[in-house]
C-alpha cells in the first residue's frame, strides 16, 4: 500500500448467497494502493456460505437477520460508514489496485459529487452472453461519459457520503437489484447533481448467462416501464430510451411472426427483417462491437440481443397490464374503502418522550411519568395484524425523538398499504427532522407525506408557550428546510399547525399573517382541548376563534400548491371549521360521529382508546396478541360504540370532526362546494 494524506474511504459491499464470487472480490479490494480506506460487508440474510467468506478478511460485518433487499443492504452499510466518500461495489465485481485511488482523485481534484468508472470489455464469467453483455455495458457507460449519465452504475461507483445522506440514500421499495439505479440517478439530478463517469479506468464483473440474462431484463424493464408509466421518471438514455422502448416492440413482432411463420412460411422474412432493423437502430453499439471484439462475435450477437429486446418488450407489457388493472379498479377500491372493517384512520402516540412542556399540552401527565414505549418489534406485529390504513398520524410526545421512526413508518407502509401520513412535530431538531422526512420519502415512494410543525406564536410569544427559549428559531429553521424538500418531492407537503388558546388568542390574526404570507405554507387551526397542562390555556374567545378559521382558509387556498388527494384533504380541513363553530356555538351534536368505529388511537404503550376527549380505554393491544380485531371484539369497544350511537356525542376534535366529515354523506355537497371553491382560486 502507498501512504497517503487522502481522506478515509469507506468501501460497501453487500452480498446475498455470493460465496463463489465474494472472496475475490475481497482480496482484490485489500490488494488495493490507497490505504485509508474501510470495508463495510452486509449480510443480506444469505443461506450458503457467504459469511464465512467474509469472516477471513478484516472488514465490519453487519448481519442482517431478514432478507431486505440490496438497496435497504447499501443504506445499512452507508450509516455504519465513517469515511468521507462512499465506494459501493457489488460482490461479483473485481476491483484493479488503483481503482480506490483512482476514484478519490477523481473526487478530490475535480471537485465531483458522485463519480463511476467503466466496465471491462470481457466478463470474468466465461461464455460468449457474459462477454455480450460486458461489452454492452462498456459501451453505455462510455458514452455517458462525461456527464451524460442519467443513472447510477451501482455495481462500482463512488460518492460523497454528505450528499449521500441529503438524498436520502437509496429507495428501499427496489427489494431486488434493479430499479434503484434509475431511481437515484433521478433524485440526483433533480437535486442539481451531475453523475461523472470516468472511461479511463475500469472495473471487472462476473456478468450472467443467457437465460438468467433474460429473466433479470424482463424484472428491470418490468420494474422501470411501471415507473414511466406512473410519470415518476423520464426515459433515460442508456436503460430506457426509446430506441430500447421500440427495439423490444419489434422483438416482440419478430416472436409473433415466427410463429405464424409455422403456418405460412413466407413470414419467417419478417423475423429476419426485425433483426435488420435491430442492428441498425443500435448502429453505435454495433460498432462498438465490430471494433473492439470483432465481425464475427458482431454475428452472433444479433440473435442473442434480438431474445433479451423480448425479454423487455414482455416485461413492458406486463408493466403496462399492470398499469390498466390498476386504473380499472381505482373505483373499486374507493367503495371497498366505506364497506371495509379495516379502521382507516388510526392516530399513533409512537412515544410519550418529549422535550417540550407546553402550557397547552393535554398529554402532559403521560409525557412526565415514565410509561415504557413500544419496541419497533411490537409496532411491527401491531401493524401485521391491523389492515389497511388510509391515514396515520404520528403524535406524541415528540415523534422524531424515536431513532427508528423510519424503520416505524416502513413497516406501516408496507403492511397496512399507508397512503397518507401526518407526521406533527415541534421542530426543534431541523437537521434531524430533515434526515427522517428524506428517509421516508426515499423508503416510501407512494406514500404522501404530510408533516406539520407546530407554531403557537410569533418569535418570544411561542417560545413562552413552549416554555423553551430558541423554540420558534428552530421550528422556523425546519419550515423552511423542509419547504425546500417540498420541492423536489411531489408527494411531501409541509404545513404549521397552531392551537388555539389563551396564550394567542389575542394576535391570532397576526400569527395566521405570519405563518400564511411570510412563512407561505399551508396551516391548520387547533381549538385548545383536554387536560391542559396550564388550566388557563382553556379560557377563549370563540369568536377570536371564528375569525382566525376564516383567515386560515383564505390563506391556505393563497398557498395552495398542490393537485390530486391534497385539494380534497385541505377542503376536509377547511369544512371542519365550520363543524367546530357550529358545535361550539349550539353546544350539541351537528354532525354522526365514528371515533371508535373508523378512527382509533394507538397510545405510546398499545393502549387503545376511541378518542381523546373522553376518558375510555378499550384495552391494550399487547394483551390480545397484538390484534386489533380482538380488541375491538371486546365489551369495552363494543359497549363505546353502542353508546355513541345513542347518545350523539359531540366535540370539537378536528381529528375527529374530519373523519366524520369522510364518513357521513349528507356532508359531501358542502364538501364539494369547498373544494370547488379552491379549485377555482
Amino acid at each position: 500500500m502507498i501512504k497517503t494524506n487522502n481522506p478515509k474511504v469507506s468501501v460497501i459491499v453487500p452480498f446475498y448467497n455470493d460465496e463463489d464470487v465474494l472472496g475475490r472480490c475481497l482480496k482484490s479490494i485489500y490488494d488495493s494502493y490507497y490505504d485509508d480506506f474501510e470495508v463495510i460487508t452486509v449480510n443480506d440474510s444469505s443461506s450458503d456460505h457467504s459469511l464465512d467468506v467474509v469472516r477471513k478478511f478484516p472488514c465490519k460485518i453487519i448481519d442482517l437477520k431478514e432478507n431486505v433487499g440490496v438497496a435497504n443492504a447499501r443504506n445499512k452499510g452507508a450509516d455504519a460508514a465513517t469515511g468521507k466518500y462512499l465506494i459501493f461495489f457489488d460482490s461479483d465485481i473485481v476491483i484493479e489496485k488503483d481503482t480506490l485511488a483512482n476514484f478519490v482523485n477523481i473526487m478530490e481534484k475535480n471537485e465531483e459529487k458522485i463519480c463511476q468508472c467503466s466496465v471491462s470489455i470481457t466478463s470474468l464469467t466465461r461464455g460468449f452472453a457474459p462477454d455480450l453483455i460486458a461489452i454492452s455495458w462498456n459501451h453505455n457507460l462510455e458514452n455517458m461519459a462525461p456527464y451524460d449519465a442519467t443513472s447510477v452504475s451501482t455495481m462500482a461507483f463512488c460518492i460523497d457520503k454528505e450528499v449521500f445522506e441529503k438524498i436520502g440514500q437509496f429507495d428501499t421499495q427496489f427489494e431486488s437489484a434493479g430499479g434503484e439505479e434509475f431511481e437515484i440517478g433521478r433524485v440526483l439530478r433533480k437535486r442539481g447533481y451531475k453523475i461523472y463517469t470516468d472511461k479511463g479506468f475500469v472495473v471487472h464483473h462476473h456478468f450472467q448467462h443467457i437465460f438468467t440474462r433474460f429473466k433479470t431484463l424482463y424484472k428491470r424493464s418490468s420494474v422501470y416501464a411501471r415507473l414511466v408509466f406512473r410519470s415518476r421518471f423520464e426515459l433515460d438514455k442508456v436503460h430506457g430510451t426509446f430506441k430500447e422502448g421500440l427495439n423490444s416492440m419489434l422483438s416482440v413482432a419478430g416472436i409473433l411472426s415466427f410463429i405464424m411463420a409455422l403456418f405460412y412460411h413466407p413470414l419467417i422474412s419478417a423475423l429476419l427483417l426485425v433483426m435488420i432493423i435491430q442492428t441498425s437502430i443500435d448502429y453505435s453499439l454495433s460498432v462498438h462491437i465490430i471494433k473492439k471484439r470483432g465481425l464475427l462475435f458482431f454475428l452472433r450477437s444479433i440473435p442473442v440481443n434480438f431474445l433479451w429486446y423480448f425479454a423487455m418488450g414482455l416485461g413492458v407489457i406486463n408493466a403496462a397490464f399492470s398499469y390498466v388493472c390498476d386504473l380499472l379498479i381505482a373505483p373499486f377500491k374507493l367503495i371497498r374503502f366505506f364497506f371495509s372493517k379495516d379502521i382507516p384512520y388510526v392516530i399513533f402516540f409512537v412515544t410519550a418522550n418529549c422535550n417540550l412542556l407546553c402550557s397547552h399540552c393535554f398529554n402532559w401527565k403521560k409525557i412526565q411519568g415514565k410509561s415504557k414505549d413500544l419496541s419497533l418489534d411490537e409496532i411491527s406485529k401491531i401493524s401485521k395484524k391491523f389492515g389497511r390504513i388510509k391515514y396515520l398520524t404520528y403524535s406524541g410526545g415528540e415523534p422524531s425523538i424515536r431513532s427508528d421512526i423510519v424503520e416505524i413508518t416502513q413497516s406501516f407502509y408496507r403492511n397496512n398499504k399507508v397512503e397518507i401520513l401526518n407526521f406533527i412535530t415541534n421542530g426543534l431538531k431541523p437537521e434531524l427532522i430533515k434526515k427522517q422526512v428524506l428517509a421516508i420519502l426515499r423508503s416510501c415512494s407512494s406514500l404522501n407525506l404530510m408533516v406539520c410543525v407546530s407554531l403557537d406564536g410569533i418569535r418570544e410569544q411561542h417560545d413562552k408557550i413552549r416554555n423553551l427559549s430558541g423554540a420558534f428559531e428552530k421550528a422556523v429553521t425546519s419550515i423552511n428546510e423542509l419547504k425546500k424538500i417540498e420541492k423536489i418531492h411531489p408527494k411531501l407537503m409541509v404545513f404549521v399547525i397552531t392551537t388555539f388558546s389563551k396564550y394567542n388568542e389575542d394576535n391570532i390574526l397576526d400569527v395566521v399573517d405570519y405563518v400564511t404570507k411570510e412563512l407561505k405554507v399551508e396551516m391548520g387551526l387547533t381549538y385548545v382541548r383536554g387536560d391542559t397542562y396550564k388550566k388557563e390555556a382553556k379560557n377563549v374567545s370563540l369568536e377570536q376563534y371564528v375569525k382566525a378559521a376564516r383567515l386560515v382558509r383564505k390563506g391556505n387556498i393563497r398557498n395552495l400548491k398542490h393537485l390530486g388527494v391534497h385539494r380534497v384533504t385541505r377542503a376536509i380541513h377547511d369544512l371542519s371549521y365550520r363543524y367546530i363553530e357550529k358545535v361550539i356555538r349550539r353546544d350539541k351534536n351537528v354532525i354522526k360521529c365514528y371515533s371508535g368505529s373508523r378512527l382509533i388511537e394507538v397510545g405510546d404503550d398499545g393502549t387503545i382508546f376511541p378518542c381523546e376527549p373522553l376518558d375510555v380505554k378499550f384495552g391494550n393491544i399487547c394483551d390480545y396478541e397484538y390484534d386489533i380485531k380482538k380488541v375491538m371484539e371486546t365489551k369495552n369497544a363494543k359497549e363505546f360504540i353502542a353508546d355513541l350511537k345513542r347518545n350523539k356525542c359531540y366535540c370539537t376534535w378536528e381529528c375527529s370532526m374530519k373523519n366524520n366529515i369522510i364518513h357521513n354523506p349528507s356532508s359531501y355537497p358542502t364538501l364539494f362546494w369547498e373544494w370547488f371553491v379552491s379549485w377555482l382560486r
